[in-house]
């Protein structure tokens, strides 16, 4: 059944006796469809030559998997998925590697005995197939992998109705029906109501469950049929912004609108020509000397330009009202007629302060070295102090966007206990090799050898430097 074709009819005919219909669609997976990033054709090593000496090629297709939550799967290739040696191909296999290249699941030709439990992040999948002739593997190149998802909780029923008017209508539901030997029973099913469409499952992508029609459990479990509903395009639906304002004028529209394209441009060109020039006509809009501290951030000279990032960033924090944006956030509520302009407005005051104040903090720390005195350090890190009690009032200080600065605080601060905490989170949401690196060298300046030794142990089975062979 496909979503966009509208209400389906099934015709349900009993021929031997008495039987009581309850149509039941239950829908249990989610099927996602994946397109290979890559494909690469080579020939294999000495142990894979056939015994006349004859050669075989790999076909290593390379998937692209984002998973927004923790959940679990199963992938498998419907081109060759349930052939073993009744297959023309030698062989298929599958691995499944997280960001770091460390191998989570693998599985082969039988997509009902594997399946993988991640947890949420980005995934790579690569897939194995060998044949002795190239132009047969060539033609698998662009094949795509189904992964099928297990809905949460109980998955998701399709609505089930007696006639045609009362699907369209959304009138009387499907009931019990009791259905005489011969006689023809119409059920009409309606489509998923869009609201009901799992988060993430797109157009092209579809539902798996079963259709069953006995009432009672033995019936269901004895009689079920395989139920495929295709997802179509999700409605077009108009974003709940600010009211456009329809007096502005024309030429100061096009000004803004130029204005707004060059400072989006100024944090990938980094260009301080630009900038110079946008300030003279500019210089109180706050994106713009936000844009350009992003632009000294990426910088591959910035450990020689921090001082120019203290200065934008000071200068970005003196083109915000902190108070006004902390009083916002203290609201309960706000019901003045333009409370949605306001609120986008202060998000971006809020984001820009968070970036000036994080960044300034960073700067001001690396500037610190060993030749650095005794009180121009012990200034430093009075200021340093105030940055950090100004973003804990402002975010999480586990945000991507502070979380560097607390660390520095924290190393500066001689605080190893709360530098591994942050660090363990990091790990626990994103490992990294460098950031365990890290917790290993705290843990050596807490004195703590065992997890020292521990966390040492692991990092080559964590991080390996290549992805497994198949």
């Amino acid at each position: 059944m496909h979503a966009a074709e509208g209400i389906a009819r099934i015709d349900v005919k009993s021929t031997l006796n008495c039987e009581e219909i309850l149509p039941v669609v239950a829908l249990k997976h989610h099927v996602q469809v994946l397109r290979p990033t890559e494909s690469k054709i080579q020939a294999l090593g000495n142990r894979d030559l056939l015994p006349d000496g004859r050669q075989i090629y790999e076909l290593l297709l390379t998937y692209q998997l984002h998973m927004s939550k923790t959940g679990e799967f199963s992938p498998f290739c419907p081109w060759l998925s349930h052939l073993l040696y009744e297959s023309d191909y030698e062989a298929q296999l599958w691995m499944l590697f997280d960001t770091n290249k460390q191998l989570m699941a693998s599985g082969d030709a039988f997509p009902h005995q594997y399946s993988a439990k991640v947890e949420k992040g980005d995934y790579t999948l690569r897939m194995h197939v060998r044949h002795e002739k190239t132009e047969q593997l060539d033609r698998l190149k662009e094949k795509p992998m189904l992964i099928k998802h297990k809905l949460a909780n109980a998955g998701i029923t399709l609505d089930t109705f007696a006639t045609q008017g009362h699907a369209m209508t959304g009138g009387k539901k499907f009931v019990t029906h009791s259905s005489q030997a011969g006689e023809i029973c119409p059920i009409y099913i309606t489509p998923l109501p869009d609201e009901k469409i799992p988060k993430g499952v797109t157009a092209g992508n579809y539902l798996l469950g079963t259709l069953t029609f006995a009432k009672d459990d033995y019936g269901k479990k004895a009689n079920g049929f395989p139920f495929k509903y295709v997802i179509s395009e999700a409605p077009n639906r108009k974003k709940n912004g600010p009211p456009a304002n329809k007096e502005k004028n024309k030429a100061l529209e096009f000004d803004d609108a130029l204005r707004d394209l060059k400072v989006n441009w100024l944090s990938k060109l980094g260009s301080e020509s630009l900038y110079n020039e946008l300030r003279e006509k500019y210089d109180d809009h706050f994106p713009l000397h936000q844009a350009w501290l992003l632009a000294l951030d990426a910088d591959k000279e910035k450990p020689n330009r921090l001082q120019e990032i203290v200065a934008t960033a000071e200068l970005l924090l003196s083109k915000i009202d902190k108070q006004t944006v902390l009083s916002h956030y203290g609201m309960k509520a706000d019901v003045r007629p333009n409370a949605a302009a306001i609120k986008s407005d202060m998000e971006k005051q809020k984001i820009a302060l968070i970036e000036a104040l994080s960044r300034l903090g960073i700067a001001k720390a690396d500037l610190l070295t060993a030749e650095t005195s005794e009180e121009e350090r012990t200034t430093t890190l009075l200021q340093l102090d105030d940055i950090f009690r100004n973003l804990t009032k402002l975010t999480d200080l586990n945000d991507a966007k502070v979380v560097q600065f607390a660390m520095r605080h924290a190393t500066l601060c001689v605080q190893y206990g709360r530098l591994l905490k942050m660090l363990l989170k990091q790990l626990e949401d994103k490992p990294t090799e460098e950031n365990e690196r890290k917790a290993i060298e705290t843990c050596q300046k807490l004195g703590w050898d065992h997890c020292v030794q521990h966390l040492g142990n692991g990092l080559f089975t964590k991080y390996p430097p290549s992805y497994r062979l198949f």
